[in-house]
């Protein structure tokens, strides 16, 4: 692996390393461990949310170890119409976010399937494109896509992973604003999903 490569993948496995943190902090992480009889069950999903981080920006696949890129066992990805399994490459254009890593270190504790659904966009703000009360907002947008996977397969979630924030910092308003603003986005999100 050149250093090139190890750069990249320590950067995105310190980015999974935040996302797990940051299910702690949202509170949903902790679900009881389900048998493989239990298949009737919904399938216990997490989504990814926020901007350039989530959607994988300047990732390429062949970055990544062998083992990464391949398609995941156990693990189920909505695409925006249907579900297929998790691969570098579907998620992101090509290249792979943080769900790649976790996926792979969560397969690893859970003894069912699960499924990841994402909706992430580079250069966004909590303050401007996340607002909840636009109609517009990327927010609604997620809740539509959550809402779509749920119709094509039973799914509950479970957590939900946020990277984002460095578009607000550039602003002092939204910098200001951003704690009351993401609590506001924690509030729905428990409310929504």
């Amino acid at each position: 692996m050149s250093f090139t490569q190890n750069f990249l993948w320590r950067r995105h496995l310190s980015i999974s390393l935040y996302t797990i943190i940051s299910l702690f902090l949202l509170g949903n992480f902790f679900f009881p461990a389900a048998s493989r009889a239990e298949s009737k069950d919904p399938l216990p999903v997490f989504i990814f949310a926020g901007q350039s981080n989530v959607t994988g920006k300047g990732t390429n696949v062949k970055d990544l170890p062998g083992d990464l890129q391949e398609a995941q066992d156990r693990v189920l990805y909505f695409n925006s119409e249907e579900w297929v399994p998790l691969q570098a490459g579907i998620t992101s254009v090509k290249g792979y976010g943080p769900e790649i890593g976790f996926a792979n270190a969560m397969r690893k504790i859970f003894d069912r399937p699960f499924g990841i659904i994402k909706y992430a966009k580079g250069g966004t703000g909590l303050e401007t494109h996340w607002r909840l009360e636009a109609n517009d907002s990327l927010y609604k947008k997620l809740v539509k896509r959550v809402k779509e996977a749920g119709e094509a397969r039973k799914i509950k979630v479970v957590g939900m992973l946020w990277v984002q924030g460095e578009h607000d910092d550039k602003y002092e308003r939204a910098a200001e604003k951003y704690a009351e603003n993401l609590e506001a986005l924690v509030a729905a999100a428990r409310k929504d999903f």
